[in-house]
């Protein structure tokens, strides 16, 4: 079986003195891929650099934790994802309810949210969605801006059911993670995803399992076999979808490995 872990963060300090070991370990459990998304303008040399060396693919955009730029900076961070874009997507970006502060900062993030995803749309790319307790105002956005047709996902899914099968008619891939095997409303929101729209991750180094002191690319086979499980099919029928959605949803050419 081979597997891709559609959302990671291995550029972050917890991978720099051991990242070639937990590449090694990925590998050799049989993932192939895994995804490096940026998170803010400072991370984004970082993630195309460890992308490249890993043979892992890159995807760059303004996480709504740092989205507190001025206009001003704004303007520039956009020029800068502009011109650095992959051919992978965009993100991640979008709406984190619980990390604004206040109204001016709920507003913010909705600035620099409507500015990259317009952006995608304009350049056709995928978008790697973050959404914590704000699913109806980000697809408000979305409604009003469109998506990419070549379509998106939102990472380490949890919300309820009913958000799920909106997520899924408005043309969005659903990426679970560790938190699926733990959260009932991830477990439900498996059952109302095709089998074409549905993504696993680790979101290392976050979110560890088994008594690990953080998350892996090569933790992804235990995320599959809860998703199998709760699904009730098979482990390398989930690994087959997953890996292939995610080729084709991000642009994989080739496997990675």
């Amino acid at each position: 079986m081979r597997a891709i872990d559609a959302h990671t963060h291995l550029d972050m300090a917890a991978f720099e003195s051991d990242l070639h070991e937990v590449v090694q370990r990925a590998t050799d459990t049989g993932v192939v891929g895994w995804v490096l998304a940026g998170a803010a303008p400072c991370d984004w040399p970082r993630v195309l650099d460890i992308a490249e060396r890993t043979g892992g693919v890159a995807v760059l955009g303004i996480h709504p934790w740092w989205s507190a730029l001025s206009e001003e900076a704004l303007g520039d961070a956009m020029q800068r994802l502009a011109k650095q874009l992959t051919p992978h997507g965009l993100g991640e970006l979008g709406l984190d309810r619980p990390r604004a502060a206040d109204d001016r900062a709920w507003e913010q993030q909705h600035r620099v949210f409507e500015a990259q995803l317009r952006l995608a749309v304009a350049r056709d790319l995928p978008v790697v969605l973050h959404c914590v307790r704000a699913w109806p105002a980000l697809r408000t956005v979305i409604e009003r801006v469109g998506l990419p047709s070549s379509g998106g996902m939102v990472h380490d899914w949890t919300g309820p059911v009913a958000h799920a099968r909106q997520a899924v008619a408005m043309g969005l891939h659903l990426s679970f993670g560790p938190s699926v095997a733990r959260s009932r409303r991830a477990a439900e929101s498996l059952h109302v995803v095709p089998l074409h729209r549905l993504l696993v991750e680790s979101d290392c180094p976050d979110r560890p399992i088994c008594g690990a002191t953080r998350g892996e690319p090569a933790h992804i086979w235990q995320v599959i076999r809860s998703v199998a499980t709760h699904l009730d099919l098979p482990e390398a029928l989930v690994a087959r979808h997953t890996h292939d959605n995610a080729r084709t949803l991000l642009r994989y050419e080739s496997p990675v490995r």
